[in-house]
């Protein structure tokens, strides 16, 4: 079976959306299912690097550590799997299938958001000022210091 066989074949039998690029980073075959990842269709003969953002040098380096880059397309995040068609060769193409983590992205994303926070305030002189007040005007400086700090948090998006 020839490299070019092999290619149309894996790029019709995996069910996530797959491209093949060369060396140089012109996508050589891509899935039906690609339209997932791109709003335009008919990415053959384009550059991977104005598809993805990702030098093809850093893909060929990605797949040889085993990492996965992540890359945001369509509202969507995609995780690349990527690897190489002939594991021996330096000049062989990759194989690059998108995995939707939108959802596992999400959740990372609200987990960081939503970790609890404490913070101690500790209001220089207070004993100074509210020493000949009266309970009035303790009160009255305990909310308007209350306020600040909700103002202040507020604006970090914290409640």
């Amino acid at each position: 079976m020839s490299e070019r066989e092999l290619e149309k074949r894996i790029s019709s039998y995996i069910p996530l959306p797959v491209c093949i690029i060369n060396r140089q980073g012109k996508v050589l075959e891509a899935s039906g299912k690609i339209g997932e990842v791109f709003i335009y269709g008919g990415i053959e003969d384009g550059d991977i690097f104005a598809l993805t953002g990702i030098k093809t040098a850093e893909l060929y380096e990605s797949a040889s550590k085993g990492e996965h880059p992540l890359i945001r397309r369509n509202d969507r995040v995609f995780r690349l799997l990527l690897q190489k068609m002939d594991p021996e060769s330096e000049e062989t193409g990759l194989a690059i299938l998108f995995d939707d983590v939108t959802g596992m992205e999400e959740l990372k994303d609200m987990y960081r958001n939503e970790k609890m926070c404490f913070a101690k305030v500790q209001v220089d002189n207070y004993d100074e000022l509210t020493s000949g007040a009266g309970a009035e005007s303790r009160l009255a400086l305990s909310s308007e210091i209350d306020k600040i700090i909700r103002r202040w948090g507020a604006k970090a998006n914290a409640s």
